[in-house]
């Protein structure tokens, strides 16, 4: 099953687990980094660049409380802001 938990622990180890959370509780997670694993090949990308040029989301997941009300797209925004931040392409 994906994500398998020493994806998640190893994820949290290097610092790229995220969550987002609401009134005290977790509303979401995501697993942000550089990698590109093998789901990505043979894929055609409207950019070109190299893999720390990019922030790549994994393992985004809301909790089932949480879903419908705009937090997965919310999350994607604040992802997309962390990127400009970080001067990733997008």
């Amino acid at each position: 099953m994906y994500p398998t938990d020493s994806f998640l622990q190893e994820s949290l180890d290097r610092g790229e687990l995220f969550v987002l959370e609401e009134g005290g509780g977790l509303c979401a997670s995501v697993i942000l980094n550089s990698a590109c694993n093998e789901g990505y090949a043979g894929v055609t990308w409207s950019i070109e660049c190299g893999e720390n040029e990019i922030l790549v989301p994994h393992a985004l997941a809301v909790s089932p409380s949480r879903q419908g009300k705009g937090i997965g797209g919310y999350f994607m925004e604040e992802i997309l802001k962390l990127a400009k931040t970080e001067k990733k392409k997008r």
